[in-house]
């Protein structure tokens, strides 16, 4: 994740596409196709519930595309959620190591350093909340977009073959070239011009009081 000077761009950078104050990062999960695991004792978990095995791989990217923060060791079964409660990430968000706010779709947890859109959104705030997370957040499906066609070893159509644990590495390493590629703004990189592509998304708000009055407090201070 980016240090307070790097943050302090990435926030402006962020705040320059759709007006949401205070953002370091979208967060989303992807799926990733491998092979069926052998000789792996919890091998039914990669099987996901669009029946393929996956890992779902958690990333956040900033502002310029750039994959700040990788989760990829967890079986395809696994919620977006479960991945983010149990990572390093939000223990340092939670204890103010990283100071800043993601981005995330309501198949995660609203937390004051987590936002996520309002369900049924009521009044011309709100929605125009919903517009700036929704505009802000989509850089996800295009960070996606533009891995996937990258390296098509991981796309769509294809499927990591390799044992389980080297398919973990692959991904890490992909997520790498990747940066690497966003740095040096690499023209002939594919997929430099891919529409984004659209996940799946599990809508169920959790009821996360401070979160909710976060959320809440922000709406009205910044989009009244």
């Amino acid at each position: 994740m980016p240090n307070d000077e790097e943050s302090v761009h990435i926030k402006r950078q962020f705040h320059n596409m759709a007006g949401f104050p205070g953002i370091i990062g979208c967060i989303d999960g992807t799926h990733i196709r491998v092979a069926c695991p052998v000789k792996v004792h919890n091998a039914a978990s990669y099987m996901n519930r669009k029946g393929y095995h996956s890992l779902i791989v958690q990333m956040v990217c900033d502002s310029s595309m750039k994959i700040t923060n990788v989760v990829a060791r967890w079986p395809g079964s696994s919620h977006d959620s479960r991945i983010f409660r149990s990572s390093t990430l939000r223990d340092h968000l939670e204890d103010g190591t990283i100071r800043g706010i993601l981005l995330g779709d309501n198949g995660y947890a609203c937390e004051r350093y987590l936002l996520t859109p309002v369900l049924r959104a009521g009044t011309d705030s709100e929605r125009r909340y919903n517009t700036s997370h929704r505009r802000t957040r989509n850089i996800t499906e295009r960070v996606f977009g533009l891995l996937k066609r990258g390296f098509p070893c991981i796309g769509v159509d294809s499927r990591l073959r390799c044992h389980i644990e080297t398919s973990k590495a692959v991904i890490v390493a992909l997520c790498v070239l990747h940066n690497i590629s966003r740095d040096n703004r690499d023209a002939d990189f594919p997929g430099n011009d891919v529409h984004a592509l659209q996940n799946d998304v599990n809508i169920r708000e959790q009821n996360n009081l401070r979160g909710l009055a976060f959320r809440r407090m922000l709406i009205q201070n910044h989009f009244h």
